[in-house]
């Protein structure tokens, strides 16, 4: 099931929506499935959850959820670009998922023995509700792709998909209905179209879920050039710049190694070919 999730997002990165949603049926298809690093159980050295690692480390102080204004923003009750509302609460989720940066965490996401996401559930089924309404024609998958939305929230509310920390947090995630994408419901306050609505959530869900992991990074890359509509307002988008980074180093051994290297060696800010 992993290696159907996987490849279904490395189709999704590549905008090969069709191929991505004839992998996702046979994706990860329960949250116990998920592909995770788990802590060996000793809580030092390299064993431990690598968030904590890194708090604990020579890089003690360098990292931490102080400071991360737009994903707090969006997380909290009070933000302006909050995603509370009367459907919806991530009191719980914000809370589970605060970088202390001291090590501290006690049930978190950095706590030291937490699983750490690699291929999951809940990436399996955002991957399916967007590529089911990239692939629909005229609307014609807009229910199907608030069911697969729906499937989620419902795991949210569950309790097993991260831990509530403080126990008494709500977990309000109600199912979506058309109504709240239609022009002024509750996720289309600016009257796009309906289906381009239900997108905007999907992706902002793929960055609250994948936080800590490459799913934003990878979705800032993939939308920024053509969904500026759904695409998130993060500063990295609005601030007029010259460059942005669009890939990662390429490491010595693959330099070495790999007779497909490209040649010359891109640097970190040229686009790659999906993206351009």
């Amino acid at each position: 099931e992993a290696a159907h999730t996987l490849k279904a997002r490395n189709y999704l990165l590549v905008k090969d929506y069709a191929s991505a949603l004839a992998e996702v049926a046979n994706g990860v298809s329960v949250g116990t499935n998920n592909l995770n690093y788990n802590p060996a159980g000793d809580i030092t050295g390299e064993n431990a959850n690598i968030l904590f690692s890194l708090e604990t480390s020579s890089r003690a102080g360098d990292m931490g959820a102080d400071g991360s204004f737009f994903y707090d923003d969006l997380m909290n009750p009070a933000g302006v670009n909050t995603r509370h509302h009367t459907k919806t609460d991530e009191t719980a989720r914000r809370n589970y998922m605060y970088i202390s940066g001291d090590g501290g965490s006690t049930n978190g996401i950095d706590s030291p023995l937490e699983p750490m996401p690699i291929v999951t559930y809940e990436e399996n089924i955002l991957i399916w509700a967007e590529c089911l309404i990239r692939t629909g024609t005229a609307g014609s998958n807009n229910q199907a792709a608030i069911d697969k939305l729906n499937e989620l929230r419902a795991y949210l509310r569950s309790g097993n998909a991260f831990t509530n920390v403080n126990g008494t947090d709500p977990l309000l995630y109600d199912d979506f209905v058309l109504a709240d994408f239609q022009n002024g419901g509750i996720e289309n306050g600016d009257n796009i179209a309906v289906d381009r609505a239900i997108l905007r959530e999907i992706i902002e869900e793929r960055y609250v879920t994948g936080y800590t992991t490459y799913m934003p990074f990878n979705d800032l890359r993939r939308l920024r050039a053509t969904d500026s509509d759904v695409i998130l307002p993060i500063p990295f988008n609005t601030v007029t710049v010259t460059n942005h980074v669009e890939r990662l180093l390429y490491p010595g051994d693959e330099i070495d190694q790999n007779p497909n290297i490209p040649s010359p060696l891109p640097d970190i800010f040229a686009v790659t070919r999906a993206n351009q």
